[in-house]
């Protein structure tokens, strides 16, 4: 297998890893930011939900996105937001900009692992996708075990802010690296963006995730949420967008 195809594949799941141990690194950190931002332990827990919920709600667009728009810069663009977004979570002053933050950082995260894997795939070919895709998957299973640790460890050395500072030298390495070799994946044509059918499943998994939680914790309206959440994603996939979005 040539060295140049493992060195793309390394580049893309650098932004794949980072992504994958983002979305676990402060899970066990919750009490702190908690505590040090002056929040509700039930509101610092969105640093993670809101996260997660953007980061699976923007994955159905990015297969559109990078066969209309290009893999290399989909994926240029997304690990650049990624590194700023980051940046902008360790800044964060108060809880409601650290999940707003959080939330952005999440969109660009659900682009990096799709798009990285689709332009994987394309550059290794049918005859050799099945070894790299399988050497190139331990990674991304692994990031999120190592997170959990690592989150534990970086809070009590540094304080929580570097559980985000920490993306912004994998963002950079990732920025420059693609640029220099990542070899542009070539577009094809697309119908258009099922815009209704995304923003369905934009209120469709909040509401979902809202409402379990209002309903374990004994709250009011957690099951109306929940099951109005539950039927915008069962009729989001047999929406048309009236419009095409163009790149």
């Amino acid at each position: 297998m040539p060295l140049t195809l493992w060195g793309q594949a390394a580049i893309l799941l650098l932004g794949g890893f980072a992504s994958m141990f983002t979305s676990t690194v402060g899970t066990v950190t919750l009490d702190t930011v908690a505590h040090q931002l002056g929040a509700p332990l039930a509101t610092a827990q969105w640093t993670v939900s809101g996260y997660l919920i953007a980061m699976a709600t923007i994955v159905p667009a990015s297969g559109w996105a990078a066969k209309r728009c290009g893999g290399k810069p989909i994926w240029l663009v997304a690990i650049t937001l990624f590194g700023i977004f980051s940046a902008f979570c360790a800044v964060s002053t108060s809880v409601e900009m650290l999940i707003f933050s959080r939330v952005l950082l999440g969109l660009t995260a659900g682009l990096l692992v799709p798009v990285g894997q689709m332009m994987i795939a394309v550059a290794a070919g049918p005859h050799r996708m099945g070894r790299l895709m399988s050497i190139a998957s331990i990674p991304l299973v692994l990031a999120p075990v190592l997170g959990s640790t690592a989150g534990s460890l970086l809070t009590r050395a540094y304080g929580w802010p570097w559980l985000f500072w920490i993306n912004v030298p994998f963002a950079a390495v990732g920025l420059v690296a693609g640029l220099r070799w990542l070899k542009p994946a070539m577009k094809t044509s697309t119908g258009p963006l099922d815009v209704l059918g995304l923003a369905l499943v934009l209120v469709g998994l909040p509401a979902i995730v809202y409402g379990v939680e209002q309903w374990a914790a004994g709250g009011t309206g957690g099951l109306e949420s929940t099951v109005v959440g539950v039927v915008l994603l069962i009729i989001s996939p047999y929406t048309r967008c009236v419009r095409a979005i163009r790149c």
